[in-house]
């Protein structure tokens, strides 16, 4: 088991002080709010230069990264359920539009952000 405080202190030691944890039975959930003093940027243009040369790994790592990043899969109890919330529409287009290329359809909803999601069949 981890101890959650550890985790805390990490967050604190890296200058993270605008986080959330919340503890259900053996899961933890911690949810950081933008860190201030990281910009983001955003280069939709160089994101698809490096999508056009078509390389699987690539595609595959930006796949990783943006689950890791923006996602979560439900209880399957109730039936699977992926999705991934983004807060740039174009960036959510463009992991719809490569996974699309590997016949995996992820639907768009919009809501106060970009929503990518699958549900199991």
């Amino acid at each position: 088991d981890y101890n959650i405080n550890r985790f805390a202190k990490i967050l604190k030691n890296l200058d993270y002080n605008n986080f959330s944890i919340q503890i259900s039975g053996k899961n933890y959930i911690i949810e950081i709010k933008r860190f201030k003093k990281f910009k983001e940027i955003y280069d939709i243009q160089k994101l698809n230069e490096i999508l056009s040369q078509s390389d699987e790994s690539i595609i595959k790592a930006l796949a990783r990264g943006a689950f890791l990043g923006r996602g979560s899969i439900n209880n399957p109890k109730n039936g699977y359920h992926l999705d991934m919330i983004f807060d740039n529409v174009e960036y959510a287009n463009i992991i719809k539009n490569e996974l699309l290329k590997y016949n995996i359809d992820m639907k768009l909803l919009v809501d106060k952000n970009f929503v990518l999601y699958l549900k199991d069949r």
